[in-house]
């Protein structure tokens, strides 16, 4: 305990000595008191208040115009018959599958707005069943080996029906 107050009153004493040293350098720029500069015009909370009104503005309503502007996607109305169901970008066009009163399209689309019918991807084969569709319909008795009575059959004679 005694080593560390020492060596505590040790660097006091050179950090007092140092000080003399750091006197001829340059003036400590924050000690400095700074001078308010005088405002012209509106006060400063006036500025920013224009300020976030302008982004407002633009961030609420010039934006979304521009967006849809430089945006390439076809978008159906609500309760519409036409169902985008996938899209891709491919260089400056796109291309979308859509679903139309049933049928499934893929349409192309230009850059200049033009749109054209790539091909129909309408399958006339119904799709198969899901797979636990065909659970539901599978018969769950086991096989029995060749001679042997089926489970069923076993539960029956000892249930006595």
């Amino acid at each position: 305990m005694r080593r560390l107050a020492s060596l505590l009153i040790f660097m006091l004493a050179q950090l007092a000595l140092g000080q003399d040293a750091l006197s001829g350098m340059k003036e400590d720029v924050i000690t400095t008191p700074a001078t308010p500069q005088p405002s012209a015009g509106a006060p400063p909370l006036l500025h920013l208040g224009v300020v976030v009104a302008v982004l407002f503005v633009l961030i609420k309503f010039v934006l979304p115009k521009a967006l849809l502007k430089f945006t390439n996607k076809l978008n159906p109305g609500l309760g519409s018959s036409i169902k985008v169901e996938e899209s891709a970008t491919i260089g400056t066009g796109g291309a979308y599958v859509i679903e139309v009163r049933g049928r499934t399209l893929l349409i192309g689309a230009s850059s200049t707005g033009g749109l054209s019918l790539l091909c129909d991807l309408t399958s006339d084969s119904e799709e198969p069943p899901a797979f636990f569709e065909m659970l539901n319909q599978a018969v769950v008795e086991p096989l029995a080996p060749e001679g042997e009575p089926r489970v069923g059959d076993r539960l029956r004679e000892m249930l006595g029906a």
